[in-house]
């Protein structure tokens, strides 16, 4: 089965599987509005601009820098505690 492509940032597809599971991190309270297309259409813009703004990091070569490294090890910590605390 062919996937449906939703939109192109910088040369990389964006599936409409990928943009259903961003959807899913929508807080409850808004739920709601998933089912109105102006709704949909600004998380979309606002999942494209992520994708763009993760190729411009790509560019500037920002997974090199200390920053960067610091805060994927404090991210990587944090899901592992919140893992920790589910089981």
């Amino acid at each position: 089965m062919e996937q449906k492509i939703i939109a192109v940032v910088a040369g990389r597809e964006i599936k409409e599987s990928d943009f259903e599971k961003f959807l899913q991190n929508v807080p409850r309270e808004q739920h709601a509005y998933l089912s109105n297309p102006q709704f949909r259409q600004q998380c979309l813009d606002q999942f494209v601009a992520l994708h763009m703004f993760a190729e411009l990091g790509g560019e500037m070569k920002l997974e090199e820098t200390e920053e960067y490294q610091e805060k994927v090890a404090d991210a990587l910590t944090d899901g592992i505690v919140t893992y920790l605390r589910k089981v």
